[in-house]
């Protein structure tokens, strides 16, 4: 494997036992991980979007 394909399979995995752990936590507090993740995704976007 690469060394780039690698340190993208780490952070996916990372990411993926971040959900993981998520998804053991109350609905309410997994709402609003949901909520902030989004809104942090959103404004990501949005500032993409005005990149020149």
């Amino acid at each position: 494997m690469q060394q780039g394909k690698a340190k993208a399979a780490l952070k996916n995995s990372e990411l993926l036992q971040r959900f993981r752990e998520v998804e053991t936590l109350p609905e309410r507090e997994k709402s609003v991980l949901l909520e902030i993740i989004g809104a942090y995704i959103r404004d990501f976007k949005t500032k993409q979007a005005y990149v020149v």
